[in-house]
């Protein structure tokens, strides 16, 4: 064998082989939440028609243990993402606990999970939730009821690089899209909804500071944070969010830089299942990491 094959057939190897790593963690992951929402969920049953599609798409409500929440959802994608954010706690673990007191902002709130767990970690402290998407903004509503959270403050506007009417794109699935360009979205529906900047959400918080920012939506990350002044930045302390890879030829990275150069120490957590999403955490490098 001459050494170019060998090179080939050494390259081949190694892609099956972290395929193979891939699909072990993938199924680990997938069979510890199973256990996870077996444990988590007190009316788990309940997760039968969800997962399975049985009994069509209908609101049912996820009473949690710990925390002692109660979420509506309608599918299993909404579902999993509660799993994730207050049984997992994914957030905390890839960015920081929420303490008492702060102020928070929640941008892509969905059904209000985030909002939710900062409601529950931080009684005294001051939640602001944004979700643009009707359907989600109204569970969204309907679950800060079910728990009583009076500290959680929702808006059902989006978050972009301008002040005023934005578009955005609703697809097939849970989430909504904020994009400059939907060529891509052939299945999406638009709507036309009020729409404010990072600048004017942190605006609204008590002394216009933030102590954390949570954002997970669904590659808007790349819209609303170069769009920032670095006057801005000083105000929010800390940053936890999901990043989505592939949006309009965007990368995760560009975050990593931008941030780094407006003052921010960065750590990034690639998802064990999905190569393009991941958990980015940032904070300010004159503060002080909390103990996790």
């Amino acid at each position: 064998m001459n050494m170019k094959a060998f090179g080939v057939a050494s390259a081949e190897v190694a892609r099956v082989a972290q395929d193979a790593i891939r699909l072990t963690r993938r199924m680990a992951y997938y069979l510890t939440s199973i256990f996870t929402l077996l444990r988590g969920v007190r009316n788990w049953t309940v997760l039968v028609p969800i997962f399975s599609g049985l009994g069509g798409r209908r609101t049912r409500l996820l009473r949690l243990r710990h925390p002692a929440l109660v979420i509506a959802v309608q599918n299993a994608m909404e579902a999993w993402i509660v799993k994730e954010t207050c049984l997992d706690r994914c957030y905390e673990r890839m960015g920081t606990p929420i303490l008492d007191g702060w102020c928070i902002v929640d941008l892509g709130a969905a059904v209000g999970d985030f909002a939710l767990l900062a409601a529950h970690c931080a009684p005294h402290g001051v939640i602001h939730a944004y979700e643009p998407q009707p359907d989600l903004f109204t569970r969204l509503a309907a679950n800060l009821r079910h728990n009583a959270a009076a500290q959680v403050n929702a808006f059902a506007e989006a978050v972009g690089a301008r002040t005023g009417p934005m578009t955005v794109m609703t697809g097939a699935t849970w989430a909504p899209q904020l994009r400059a360009s939907a060529a891509d979205m052939h299945t999406a529906t638009a709507l036309t909804v009020a729409g404010v900047t990072l600048a004017d959400v942190v605006a609204r918080l008590p002394g216009g500071v933030c102590d954390l920012l949570k954002i997970d939506c669904e590659g808007a990350e790349y819209e609303i944070l170069p769009a920032a002044a670095p006057a801005l930045w000083p105000r929010i302390r800390r940053i936890v969010m999901e990043y989505h890879d592939g949006i309009a030829g965007h990368a995760h990275g560009e975050l990593v830089t931008l941030l780094e150069q407006q003052g921010y120490r960065a750590h990034c957590h690639p998802s064990p299942v999905r190569r393009k999403i991941g958990f980015l955490y940032f904070t300010r490098s004159d503060e002080r990491p909390e103990a996790c």
